[in-house]
């Protein structure tokens, strides 16, 4: 099968060790990442990210990344790390009006469902640990895509009069803006304060050492899109102009094991009945499609992401991502660039997760105290 996402895209970025999707694979004891130092960051810290912006000028030797120090207040003190651990269930989501850009709300609830605790992050346990998910902004640099045609033989007047001010355009837009910001996913152990970074963007991986040579544009963000247990269900989405006829987008998803010391592994065959019935629904949903460019199926339907949902009594369900080629011009939007994405039912759930396709006592609890409060998920503390 074709590879939806393209390599000229694909090496511009190091994404999650995630793709296409992840395994659920059986939980084991122990999580040992976190009983060791903290990982290094890709990004070293910047002592002091509050200094002048590189001008255009010298972007090519400009640092092309700086962690924002005012990311590094960590919002869970001491108490709420007591009051956190003595919760039976860690419930996290986004109450009723929540302002667009503030964190998540986690609750920690006994076993009755009344409220220990709750804290302005988003907390998962796995095997007696806590681990808060956060999102760091990162700052790197861009790099101009055009030149001055100034004495290139057999280019008219013309032209060069409009590329030198395409240039001059391009110039002042890079010395107004010369980085962009993206995310830098993380988990952080709460008890020991270790870090390890989850989704990053890879400055080496130019060969350069600058992850944008040669992108003049880019965007990169993650989300957590919803857990179950100890599952982090985990979405990037990138876009480049890499100085080409337009800029590309593309997305990958995973699922990140915390029980199973974060490791990931393929996903093979989960639910498989359930996945060929969804994989059906979404080729009949690919068929009608491609009739708007009189095309023809050249690759299956490929399955590229799960989502958990919850319902009002915190029943889970899964939507199955699909995609496949289509034109630049066709392409649906919502997944990335040359390809069309649709969403259906997965249906049955995995095995390891068909316990929880009934929230316990203690978590419909405080749903129903709560209306309005959308899950995002839920894990036991011990």
């Amino acid at each position: 099968m074709r590879s939806i996402v393209s390599a000229s895209l694909a090496r511009w970025f190091r994404v999650l060790p995630v793709l296409p999707v992840l395994a659920l694979a059986p939980a084991v004891a122990g999580c040992s990442s976190t009983e060791a130092a903290s990982e290094p960051s890709a990004f070293p810290r910047a002592e002091d990210a509050s200094g002048p912006r590189p001008s255009a000028d010298k972007l090519e030797a400009a640092a092309t990344h700086v962690v924002r120090a005012d990311d590094e207040r960590d919002p869970i003190g001491p108490q709420d790390q007591t009051a956190l651990a003595r919760g039976a269930y860690l419930v996290w989501g986004r109450p009723p009006a929540t302002p667009p850009g503030a964190p998540d709300t986690t609750y920690a609830i006994a076993a009755d469902g009344k409220v220990v605790t709750e804290v302005p992050a988003t907390i998962v346990a796995a095997n007696g640990r806590l681990y808060r998910w956060q999102i760091r902004r990162v700052d790197l640099a861009r790099r101009a895509c055009r030149e001055r045609l100034d004495g290139v033989e057999g280019v008219e007047p013309e032209q060069v009069r409009a590329a030198y001010e395409a240039w001059q355009e391009e110039r002042a837009d890079l010395a107004s803006h010369p980085t962009r910001t993206v995310d830098q996913a993380e988990l952080v152990e709460l008890r020991s304060g270790s870090r390890k970074v989850i989704s990053q963007l890879h400055p080496e991986d130019a060969g350069s050492g600058d992850l944008t040579s040669g992108a003049n544009d880019f965007r990169f963000d993650v989300t957590l899109v919803g857990s179950a247990g100890p599952l982090l269900f985990v979405r990037e989405s990138t876009w480049v102009d890499a100085c080409g006829a337009h800029g590309n987008a593309f997305s990958a998803a995973g699922i990140l094991d915390l029980a199973n010391d974060a490791k990931v592994t393929d996903l093979g065959a989960i639910a498989p009945r359930a996945l060929r019935r969804a994989r059906a629904r979404a080729e009949k949903q690919f068929d009608v499609l491609r009739k708007e460019w009189s095309g023809e199926a050249e690759d299956d339907a490929e399955l590229v992401e799960l989502l958990p949902q919850y319902d009002a009594r915190g029943s889970l369900s899964f939507l199955g991502r699909f995609a496949t080629f289509a034109p630049y011009a066709f392409s649906s939007g919502d997944w990335a660039s040359y390809t069309m994405a649709t969403t259906t039912p997965l249906g049955a759930l995995p095995e390891r997760l068909a316990r929880a396709s009934a929230a316990p006592p203690a978590v419909r609890a405080l749903l129903r105290a709560k209306p309005g409060f959308v899950m995002g998920g839920y894990s036991a503390t011990s």
